[in-house]
């Protein structure tokens, strides 16, 4: 899994100050947390760079599907407004949410789900795990509770659920790690790319 931005030719292997500029310009969100200690920071950008420098390809790798179902399909899992299951929901959005959050805010507004598009979202179950797919891959990371209820969550959420085996405590934990959330920052930047080219070059018909 080679680097996106190549790594500059100055930049040493453990120097903090220049990781975090360089993180900057690839736009990987490496901000210090409110709550976050000054040395619990510096390990965090460390721990991202040593992620970045990591050859996924010729490592073996555990797929995040071992342990989650992602996206699960099924209308269990998605409101549908062709069947009805509810007048009104607890809409969850990006704008809801801080990168301070580990569980779903309770103080969500109600909405009509009539108002809501055909396929607004995910219809999370208590235990869920909720992964904002834009942006900052691993800041707006959210277990679900169970309240409130019933919640959708936009689709600008990935719906994680946990396998029987595997606690969603633990998917959360780990999904909230520099090292995971700057894989899932390449492997967005590489779709991007791809998606760019085959617009600009599109297939002959």
């Amino acid at each position: 899994m080679q680097p996106v931005v190549p790594i500059p030719s100055h930049i040493r292997r453990n120097d903090v100050t220049e990781w975090q500029a360089f993180f900057k310009v690839d736009k990987f969100d490496i901000r210090k947390r409110s709550y976050e200690a000054e040395d619990a920071h510096h390990q965090r950008i460390m721990l991202a760079a040593i992620a970045h420098q990591t050859n996924y390809r010729t490592e073996d790798w555990m797929p995040l599907e071992a342990v989650v179902d992602l996206c699960p399909r099924g209308s269990s899992n998605r409101l549908n407004l062709g069947m009805p299951q509810f007048a009104q929901c607890y809409y969850l959005e990006m704008k809801h949410v801080t990168i301070e959050d580990w569980s779903v805010p309770e103080e969500i507004p109600l909405r009509e789900t009539k108002g809501l598009s055909r396929r607004a979202g995910y219809l999370p179950r208590s235990g869920d795990v909720l992964l904002s797919r834009f942006k900052e891959p691993l800041g707006k990371c959210l277990l679900y509770h169970g309240d409130p209820r019933p919640l959708v969550a936009n689709t600008n959420f990935l719906l994680l659920r946990s396998k029987s085996i595997v606690s969603p405590f633990f998917v959360l934990g780990v999904l909230k790690s520099s090292f995971l959330a700057m894989q899932l920052h390449r492997i967005i930047q590489r779709k991007a790319l791809r998606e760019s080219a085959h617009a600009e070059y599109p297939k002959a018909c």
